[in-house]
């Protein structure tokens, strides 16, 4: 039983004050600017004092490949199914926020990460469709920037540049950190917005996510059921590496003002799930084969259901971990499928008639035979 964490590093004090010495030369050209940068420090003192906040929205996506067009394949087959896992990290109050950490419990590289940020560029309708908000977007100073002008506060998408050093791997702790680090001109010029990263992890180690349930006789069945545990856990403590936990305390503990889990799957699949009762609803084709990529043609996509777990702060109850324990019962079947449970229902059949055909010689001839010896005894 492992755990995904996320949690940050606090800017570098003493780095942030050579680059005031540099600026310090420039004073004339900062004078009118000192007076708001106290105003600036008098509003954000209360918020200068509180862990940093972040809102996390995770999306589980347990694809079905398209069938294949030969006869052999009527239906879903077994481990025909595709896992990626989206990661939407929203940074609230990020003042003193450097780097984000982001522990997986198996071992990837950059190779296994795809920035999701681009999409939106690409696809602007699916701003909407990700939030569930008719936002208008723009795009920021920078051409990694997308502004998005949510009424209330406004906020940055960042498009993560993975292969030129945006992100950085470590594999430690049996598994791998990634870092983000946050370019120096948001935490300064741009540090009231919140910040949006949106990324998503293809890897063999996800499966570790996925404890499929076998029992004898499966095979004797005309339509099969295969049946998943899905344990997901965050930021769990006491599945911390000792040496990782003391890290983590050492630098910066997120608080989790929201966090959204999705769990996208076929609708033909049984859910159920400990704890509150997710809400569901069908993903519309046309829309989600364009965040899903160039590649969903290779999945069926056309009645995929999106079930939906949240949690939100209060006043009294803070979040700081969550833990989604859920059943999946996936129901297969298939030409190759009815030739097995045919192919054994032959054999049986034929053992079946073996042992009549013998109990039927001892009760007939077996017996018989024996009385003769006897008689001619």
């Amino acid at each position: 039983m492992k755990t995904f964490a996320i949690w940050y590093e606090k800017i570098n004090e003493q780095a942030d004050e050579q680059a005031d010495e540099q600026a310090d030369e420039q004073a004339d050209e900062q004078a009118d600017e000192q007076a708001d940068e106290q105003a600036d420090e008098q509003a954000d003192e209360q918020n200068s004092v509180e862990q940093a906040e972040i809102d996390v929205h995770l999306n589980l996506w347990k694809l079905p490949k398209q069938r294949d067009k030969n006869f052999l394949s009527l239906n879903r087959t077994s481990g025909n199914d595709e896992l990626f896992f989206d990661f939407g990290l929203k940074l609230i109050n990020r003042k003193d926020v450097e780097k984000i950490k982001i522990f997986f419990p198996f071992q990837l590289s950059q190779s296994n990460i795809e920035d999701l940020g681009k999409k939106f560029l690409e696809n602007t309708f699916l701003v909407t469709a990700v939030f569930n908000e008719d936002y208008p977007i723009e795009i920021g100073s920078h051409s990694k920037q997308i502004i998005v002008n949510d009424e209330k506060k406004p906020f940055i998408i960042y498009t993560l540049d993975v292969d030129n050093n945006d992100c950085q791997f470590e594999n430690k702790y049996d598994g791998t950190i990634m870092t983000i680090v946050i370019p120096k001109e948001l935490r300064e010029r741009e540090k009231k917005k919140p910040l949006y990263y949106r990324f998503r992890v293809r890897s063999d180690g996800l499966s570790m996510m996925m404890n499929r349930l076998t029992y004898p006789g499966r095979f004797l069945e005309f339509v099969s059921k295969d049946t998943y545990i899905m344990d997901f856990r965050l930021n769990e403590y006491r599945l911390y590496n000792r040496t990782m936990s003391e890290k983590i305390r050492e630098a910066g503990e997120f608080k989790f003002s929201k966090l959204h889990f999705l769990l996208m799957t076929s609708s033909q699949d049984e859910v159920i799930a400990s704890g509150e009762n997710p809400s569901s609803r069908q993903l519309e084709e046309n829309i989600w084969s364009k965040y899903v990529g160039d590649e969903y043609k290779e999945y069926n996509l056309s009645n995929i259901f999106a079930y939906h777990w949240k949690e939100k702060k209060t006043k009294i109850e803070t979040i700081s971990s969550h833990n989604s324990l859920i059943k999946i019962t996936v129901q297969r079947s298939g030409f190759k499928k009815i030739l097995t449970y045919l192919s054994w229902l032959a054999v049986l059949s034929i053992i079946f008639n073996l042992m009549t055909n013998g109990v039927e010689w001892l009760l007939t001839d077996g017996i018989n035979g024996l009385l003769e010896i006897l008689r001619g005894n």
